[in-house]
């Protein structure tokens, strides 16, 4: 499983700069249009670019300057829940917790279901999305 990938850049860049950049080079019509925001909470002080994939996963973008070990700037994109997913998640809890044997099952393989579908399907969009991006900053000339 990919859950996170990362592509390191040449120049630090703020979120509104990428999505400056995405905006003026990503091909929405092939892959797929992106927003600035939260996946799960419009009202959330953190933002992101957010990209689709399933309807209970999507992929966030965001720049990250350096860490504690590697100050190297780069980009990060990683799968993370939907409104949809997270609603579920929050709606169920963990299958464990439910008052039945019949309903922690049901609601266990819908979690399995879940977890199959983000290492399914959503990540192939993480992959594809990692590809093209890295692809788009190479041709600009700023990957490290």
């Amino acid at each position: 499983m990919k859950g996170r990938q990362t592509i390191d850049t040449n120049r630090a860049f703020t979120l509104d700069e990428l999505a400056q950049f995405m905006g003026a080079r990503w091909e929405q019509g092939t892959h797929n249009e992106f927003r600035l925001g939260h996946p799960t909470n419009p009202a959330a002080p953190d933002r992101y670019i957010v990209l689709p994939a399933t309807d209970n996963w999507c992929t966030i973008v965001y720049p990250k300057t350096g860490g504690l070990f590697k100050k190297q700037p780069k980009i990060v994109l990683t799968s993370t829940y939907t409104t949809a997913g997270a609603t579920w998640l929050a709606e169920h809890g963990p299958p464990m917790m439910r008052d039945s044997l019949e309903e922690g099952i049901r609601q266990s393989k819908k979690a399995r279901a879940l977890n199959q579908e983000m290492v399914g399907e959503a990540e192939e969009y993480l992959l594809w999305y990692t590809a093209h991006l890295r692809e788009l900053l190479g041709a600009a000339g700023f990957l490290a």
